[in-house]
């Protein structure tokens, strides 16, 4: 239960973030490559600036998550971004069709999520309250994303030219930001 609300969670809030990425990228004189990089670079900058009201809404939104299930984790949102970093590689443009290719460094919540899992199964503790359950599953998994690595995951963002702007026609979430964040778990 602790693991889909985790994930729920981070879905959710990954998705309000990147929302705004569907929206149309436009400019006036620029190539179609500046454009969509430039739309981009604004949309992923977002997961970087942890000191950005969008950040601050989408954390205090993760965080009464986690603690109405009693995951007690300070700083979540920028425990798990720390280390974020992308790079747009490359941008191929044809006609009114182009792929961007990037690469997305970022600590995969999945595996560690996994870790924590089978760490708490093979200790044999038996806890009295859900509540000392929760905190103990909460010390951990704060602890291991602390000191967690981030891992690079390439992605390819598929973007249109329609009615003269360039729109994110990739699914920003499930194609884009899982992936790169979440990573791949037993649990998910």
């Amino acid at each position: 239960m602790v693991r889909k609300m985790l994930k729920r969670s981070a879905l959710f809030a990954l998705t309000v973030v990147l929302l705004v990425a569907s929206m149309a990228l436009a400019a006036c004189g620029k190539s179609d490559e500046e454009i969509i990089r430039e739309g981009l670079t604004s949309e992923f900058n977002q997961l970087k600036d942890t000191s950005s009201e969008e950040f601050s809404k989408i954390s205090s939104q993760i965080q009464r998550t986690l603690d109405q299930q009693g995951i007690k984790i300070e700083g979540f949102m920028e425990t798990w971004l720390e280390g974020f970093d992308y790079s747009i590689d490359s941008i191929q443009v044809d006609g009114s069709q182009a792929t961007a290719k990037m690469t997305i460094s970022a600590k995969q919540f999945g595996p560690i999520l996994d870790q924590v899992v089978a760490e708490v199964q093979s200790s044999g503790q038996q806890y009295d309250t859900i509540e000392a359950a929760t905190t103990a599953i909460s010390e951990l998994l704060a602890e291991r994303l602390a000191s967690a690595q981030p891992s690079t995951t390439t992605v390819e963002v598929a973007c249109s030219k329609i009615d003269n702007t360039w729109q994110i026609s990739s699914n920003v979430t499930d194609e884009i930001v899982m992936p790169a964040l979440y990573g791949e778990s037993k649990y998910a």
